[in-house]
């Protein structure tokens, strides 16, 4: 479904026309500028890392994870950071490496960081788990989604709002939509 300069991917029982009309409904998030933290920046795989090469896909043999912020999701993170701070919005950037030593696991270790956050700063409206997209045609091959942005290449990213569909507990699904 376009959206914008974005596409959906719609993997619920919904049609097209009841999320289209969804996301044309104006909506509210009203974040303010007091200071306090709303937004929380986390990585559940924070080694994801990039190639410094530019070749349009990734070599399987190469290393595409790295524990270095400077090279890893985490760089991301603090640029998303700085720009929300410097637009007044209060954020927190948690750069725990939830996949570091082991990917198995990332996920329950990163719902912790979550919980421990939202407990200790009960005004925190927004969680964004920041991800290194790729795409995996085959075993050999992982493509790296790039776009054009004001004429220069740039990666793709991907917002995962979730669906509730009978197998995940994600009751704001639509309103995350």
């Amino acid at each position: 479904i376009a959206f914008g300069n974005a596409i959906i991917k719609n993997c619920t029982s919904k049609s097209a026309e009841k999320i289209k009309s969804e996301l044309d409904t104006p909506h509210n998030l009203s974040l303010s500028k007091n200071g306090n933290p709303q937004v929380l920046i986390y990585h559940t795989h924070a080694t994801e890392s990039f190639e410094p090469s530019d070749r349009g896909y990734f070599d399987t043999d190469g290393s595409w994870r790295s524990t270095d912020p400077d090279r890893n999701m985490i760089s991301v993170g603090d640029a998303l950071t700085s720009v929300l701070a410097e637009n007044g919005i209060g954020v927190i950037h948690d750069g725990t490496m939830h996949d570091d030593p082991s990917y198995n696991g990332s996920y329950q270790r990163s719902a912790v960081t979550i919980k421990k956050h939202l407990s200790e700063n009960p005004e925190i409206k927004i969680c964004l788990d920041i991800h290194r997209d790729a795409i995996e045609p085959s075993e050999k091959e992982i493509i790296k989604p790039t776009a054009v942005v004001n004429g220069k290449k740039a990666a793709q990213i991907m917002i995962i709002a979730g669906c509730d569909n009978g197998k995940m507990n994600m009751p704001g699904y639509w309103e995350n939509l």
